[in-house]
């Protein structure tokens, strides 16, 4: 456990120091859903964080059609590396009930990766994350070993769960970087590994492209749905980006409806 997790109080306290927005009422859009986040920090039911309904419409899940699949495709380390703390009371996965469908998924995506690059996750020194949600990537990279620096970027209220949620699993040192309006702090020199779990894929093409470019990595791991409110179709459009750049080798997979993996690695040294 972190010797100095962050309280509640301080959270509501430095969530209510952000600069003043007013909600937009769309309700599936990024600047709606930051507004509901203010919220509900401010009413202070972080026991049951994992089931706000903002939580629940675009950062977290229950049980899924697909999460036994996922279960058991995991080779044992992994799914050691998948235990939740259950901080924020989400739903345990039924047939393994010391995880959950969010973990589980953390786990399958950098498994992925490492089976499809044949890097492990425990040789980076550096990695970069961009839309990390509640923070529950690093947790699962530390589990299996990863003790080099983290780098997150995301909205300033979803920085502040990271870090109330982080510093309260006992996961410290990581590098918070937060993005608003299209502005981001700059990048490390380099990174072995660059992560964008339905993140990436939506964010304004402008954004999307000054980060990509921005970071210096040897590696990816993306994932995407079918489409978003910038991109028709977006499986094209990767592809299209991956192929463009040079000295690197793709894979692309789509291994359940609705998700794509876009992972990549660089291949002259």
């Amino acid at each position: 456990m972190n010797s100095n997790p962050m309280s509640i109080v301080e959270l509501q306290k430095r969530m209510r120091g952000l600069p003043h927005i007013v909600d937009n009422d769309e309700p599936h859009s990024w600047h709606h859903r930051r507004c509901s986040l203010r919220e509900c920090v401010a009413r202070g039911d972080m026991v049951n964080f994992m089931n706000w309904s903002t939580m629940q419409a675009a950062l977290t899940s229950g049980p899924r059609w697909f999460s036994k699949d996922e279960w058991e495709a995991l080779p044992i380390d992994f799914q050691t590396a998948a235990t939740d703390s259950m901080l924020g009371n989400p739903e345990p996965l039924p047939f393994a009930r010391q995880t959950t469908a969010n973990y589980c998924t953390l786990a399958y995506h950098l498994y992925q990766w490492e089976r499809e690059t044949g890097r492990r996750v425990v040789d980076c020194d550096r990695i970069v994350e961009f839309g990390g949600g509640f923070g529950g990537m690093p947790v699962v990279a530390r589990a299996l070993g990863f003790v080099g620096e983290w780098w997150s970027y995301d909205l300033p209220e979803l920085i502040l769960i990271q870090e109330w949620y982080l510093s309260n699993v006992g996961v410290d040192g990581i590098k918070f970087r937060p993005v608003l309006d299209g502005v981001f702090g700059e990048p490390p020199e380099h990174c072995d590994l660059l992560i964008g779990c339905h993140s990436l894929s939506e964010v304004p093409q402008d954004l999307q492209t000054g980060f990509l470019h921005a970071v210096n990595t040897d590696s990816y791991l993306i994932t995407h749905g079918p489409r978003y409110v910038y991109y028709p179709n977006l499986p094209q459009h990767f592809r299209t980006w991956a192929l463009g750049i040079a000295d690197f080798e793709w894979e692309f997979l789509n291994p359940f409806e609705h998700r794509n993996y876009v992972i990549g690695w660089r291949t002259n040294g």
